[in-house]
């Protein structure tokens, strides 16, 4: 019996993760196909020393207002004190976490690291601050499907595409959004709802999964409940707008550091295009779809060979130091004991 288990759960991870390849290779086909190597190699290698530095200050930043949107929203989810530290160590574990896993597995890490290893009603539950992860995904997912539209009103004939992918974003992140109103306001129908199939099949166990599910929702609704209070979600929406600034204006400045002619806004597109595009399971570091659409968005005010060279060593770098970077701040997290679930 626990061989046969042991066998489902390792075909099924085989096929997530041949799916994860599967989507990366596709976007990154999509992204490289045209690239001239030469003048790629060498636009990097021609890269502006000075500008670069001022990136890379401001990919530090970018990590630590991250880290400090977190810390407000964990506030929010319990009463229970957790320090600055503690939260900015084990944010910068679960941000490498969410880079290095496949499909976006990471997520969970920085709610694991943040609970308490023994259930109590007074401390953090993986399933609250599970929920807090849910409301900043879906808070990155509207405010970057709005900031397309409003760079799309900066933008001379922009194309149909374009407002196409913001919409069908913003549209998917409202639905989003709704399902979680619905489960905070209606949980005992989402509980018989899918509690249904279960009475119908008559299967064993089906009580104690009943009630595991019941455990889950009350847990989710407690959490996106806790997540939104007035105070600390104010501080949360505000360091999340200093972070994507940060974001917005490093990708100008590396732009700048490959002598490329990008604008704030298009700089701001490249980053909320990126952001949609992210949201696509795929493998590790999100190889691929964060190219591709990186491309897209570099692709409204440059085009041809400047894109297929310097573009595309602007946008591989600026994937490539985000990556690095992130891994630094995870190694230096577990160095701190992030990883210890007994530290507050």
């Amino acid at each position: 019996m626990i061989s046969t288990h042991s066998s489902t759960f390792s075909l099924k991870n085989s096929i997530y993760l041949f799916l994860s390849i599967a989507i990366s290779l596709f976007f990154t086909w999509l992204a490289f196909r045209d690239t001239d190597l030469k003048w790629f190699i060498s636009s990097i290698k021609s890269i502006s020393p000075f500008w670069f530095t001022v990136f890379i200050l401001t990919q530090f930043g970018m990590i630590i207002f991250r880290s400090e949107r977190w810390y407000h929203l964990v506030k929010g989810v319990s009463e229970e004190r957790r320090s600055r530290s503690r939260v900015y160590w084990t944010s910068f574990i679960g941000f490498a976490a969410i880079l290095v896993l496949p499909l976006r597995m990471g997520e969970i890490v920085r709610p694991m690291l943040l609970s308490s290893p023994k259930s109590s009603e007074d401390r953090l539950r993986t399933t609250w601050l599970l929920s807090a992860v849910l409301v900043e995904r879906i808070t990155d997912g509207i405010i970057m499907s709005l900031t397309v539209f409003c760079c799309i009103l900066l933008i001379r004939n922009p194309p149909n595409w374009l407002f196409i992918t913001g919409l069908i974003s913003l549209l998917f992140f409202i639905a989003l959004a709704g399902l979680s109103l619905f489960i905070s306001f209606f949980p005992d129908f989402i509980i018989r709802l899918a509690a249904l199939p279960l009475r119908l099949t008559r299967r064993t166990f089906s009580s104690l999964i009943i009630e595991k599910l019941k455990y889950i929702i009350d847990g989710i609704r407690k959490g996106l409940a806790m997540s939104v209070k007035r105070h600390e979600f104010s501080h949360f929406l505000f360091f999340t707008m200093v972070y994507w600034a940060f974001n917005a204006f490093g990708v100008f400045v590396l732009a700048k550091a490959f002598y490329l002619d990008v604008s704030l806004n298009i700089s701001t597109l490249i980053m909320s295009l990126v952001v949609i595009g992210i949201f696509i399971p795929a493998a590790p570091g999100h190889v691929g779809n964060y190219h591709h659409f990186a491309r897209l968005g570099l692709s409204i005010a440059i085009t041809g060979a400047i894109l297929e060279g310097p573009g595309m060593a602007f946008i591989f770098t600026l994937h490539a130091v985000q990556f690095l970077l992130y891994c630094f701040a995870g190694i230096l997290g577990i160095a701190a004991g992030g990883l210890n679930r007994e530290t507050s």
